[in-house]
C-alpha cells in the first residue's frame, strides 16, 4: 500500500513539475559533471571499436603479406632470384604475424579493457540517480504540502507537524542519494579520463613498436633484393604456316549443269512454291492486235437477249476463269485450238464437257452477256428458237460457228 502511495505522490509531482512549473530540487555542479561523465561514455564506447579494429588491422598485415609469400611461391620456373624473394617475403609475413599476436596482449590490457571497465560501471551511475529522482520527488511533493498547510492551516493543529516530519526524513534521504551519486560520477569522472587516456597512448605505442619491426623487416627482406635479368627472345619460337592438313574440295559431276526443273504443285495446289503464272483460275488476256474483227459487209450487233428464257445470274470470277476464251486469233479455215488448261475432256468441267461434246446445242443458244453457271443447276432441254432468230443468229456468228454442221430438224 505504502508503494502504491509512494507511486501517486511521484506521479502527481512529476506532472506539476511539467504543467505547472513546480518548484525542484537540484544541485548544479551535480547536473554538469553528470554530462560530462556522459560524454565520456560516448567517447569511450567508439575508442574500443577502434581499438579492436587496430588489433586486427595489424594481425591482417601479417597475415596478408605471409599470403603473398605462399602465391608467389607457387609460381613456376622462378630464377634464383625470384625464389629467395619469395622465401623472405614468406618469413617476413610469418614474423608480422607473430609480432602482432605479440601486440594484441597490450592492446587489450591497457586499451580495450580500461574502455570495458569505465562503461559497465556507468551502470551504476544511472541506478543511483534514479533512486535519487525518486527520494528527490518525494520530497519535492511534501515540502509542497508543507507549504500549502502554512498557508491555510487546518482545524488539525497534528497534521503539519506530522507532514513536517515526513519532509524531514525525505530530506535526509535525499541528501544520503545526492552524496552517493557525487561519489559515483566523481570516481566516473576519473576513470573515464584515465582509461581514454591510458587507450590512446597504447595504441600509439603497440603500432609505432609494430611498425618499427614491420619497417626494420622489410629493409632487411627488401632492402637488397634485386631482380634477374629475363631474356629477351621470345620463350616459343615463331614458325611458318603449316600445310593445310585438309584435301581441295572436289565438286560432283554435275557441276556446270543448268539446275533440276522444279516441280511444282499440281495447279489446284494453293501451297505450292512459287506457282506458275497461268493457273485454272487465271484467264489469259488476248492481245490487242489479234482481236477478231467483223466480217466484211457485216456489222458487230450488240448481244442478244433470249426473253423467253429466265436470265442466268452471272457466273463467278473463278467459274469465269474457267469458260474458253472468246476470241480466236487463227484463221478461220482452220479448226481452233483449245488451251492446255483444258486440252483434255478429263481437265474440264463436266458442264463444259456436255457442251463441248454437243455442237448443235451451243449453235442454237443465244448468245449470252455473260457466262452462265450450270455447276449448281440441273441441265434442261434445249429449246428450239424461232426460225428468224436461227437466221439471225447465222448472219451474225463467228466464222468458225457458220462452219460447224447444222442441226436436223
Amino acid at each position: 500500500m505504502d508503494a502504491l502511495k509512494g507511486l501517486a505522490r511521484r506521479a502527481t509531482q512529476t506532472f506539476r513539475e511539467k504543467v505547472s512549473n513546480a518548484d525542484s530540487t537540484s544541485d548544479g555542479g551535480l547536473i554538469d559533471t553528470t554530462k560530462k561523465v556522459r560524454q565520456f561514455e560516448k567517447t569511450a564506447v567508439t575508442l574500443s571499436d577502434k581499438v579492436l579494429r587496430v588489433a586486427k588491422l595489424i594481425e591482417e598485415l601479417g597475415s596478408l603479406v605471409r599470403d603473398i609469400g605462399e602465391e608467389y611461391k607457387q609460381m613456376p620456373d622462378l630464377f634464383p632470384e625470384t625464389q629467395q624473394l619469395a622465401d623472405d617475403t614468406l618469413a617476413f609475413g610469418t614474423t608480422l604475424v607473430q609480432k602482432a599476436q605479440e601486440h594484441q596482449a597490450p592492446l587489450k590490457d591497457h586499451a580495450f579493457d580500461l574502455l570495458g571497465n569505465f562503461i559497465k560501471d556507468i551502470q551504476k551511475m544511472r541506478d543511483i540517480e534514479e533512486d535519487r529522482k525518486k527520494k528527490q520527488l518525494e520530497y519535492d511533493f511534501f515540502r509542497q504540502k508543507v507549504l500549502e498547510l502554512r498557508k491555510s492551516p487546518p482545524k488539525d493543529f497534528t497534521r503539519i507537524p506530522r507532514n513536517e516530519q515526513i519532509l524531514e526524513t525525505w530530506r535526509t534521504e535525499l541528501w544520503k542519494s545526492t552524496e552517493a551519486n557525487k561519489a559515483i560520477v566523481s570516481m566516473l569522472f576519473s576513470q573515464g579520463q584515465r582509461a581514454i587516456d591510458q587507450s590512446v597512448l597504447t595504441v600509439g605505442q603497440v603500432l609505432n613498436s609494430f611498425l618499427n619491426i614491420a619497417a626494420s623487416g622489410a629493409k632487411h627482406t627488401y632492402g637488397n633484393a634485386r631482380l634477374p635479368l629475363y631474356p629477351v627472345a621470345p620463350l616459343l619460337t615463331p614458325a611458318p604456316l603449316p600445310p593445310n592438313p585438309l584435301p581441295p574440295f572436289q565438286y560432283p559431276n554435275t557441276t556446270g549443269q543448268p539446275p533440276a526443273p522444279v516441280n511444282y504443285a499440281p495447279s489446284g495446289d494453293y501451297n505450292s512454291p512459287n506457282p506458275p503464272h497461268s493457273q485454272q483460275w487465271q484467264q489469259p488476256q488476248p492481245p490487242q492486235q489479234h482481236q477478231q474483227q467483223p466480217a466484211w459487209g457485216q456489222q458487230q450487233q450488240p448481244p442478244q437477249q433470249n426473253w423467253g428464257q429466265q436470265q442466268q445470274p452471272q457466273q463467278p470470277q473463278h467459274q469465269q476463269q474457267q469458260q474458253p476464251p472468246s476470241w480466236n486469233p487463227q484463221p478461220q479455215n482452220q479448226a481452233p485450238q483449245q488451251p492446255a488448261a483444258w486440252a483434255t475432256p478429263q481437265q474440264q468441267p463436266q458442264h463444259q464437257q456436255q457442251q463441248n461434246s454437243d455442237p448443235h446445242q451451243t449453235q442454237q443458244q443465244w448468245p449470252q452477256s455473260a457466262p452462265q453457271s450450270q455447276s449448281n443447276r440441273p441441265e434442261q432441254p434445249p429449246q428450239p428458237a424461232p426460225q428468224q432468230e436461227q437466221q439471225y443468229q447465222h448472219a451474225t456468228a463467228p466464222a468458225e460457228q457458220q462452219q460447224a454442221p447444222k442441226p436436223s430438224e
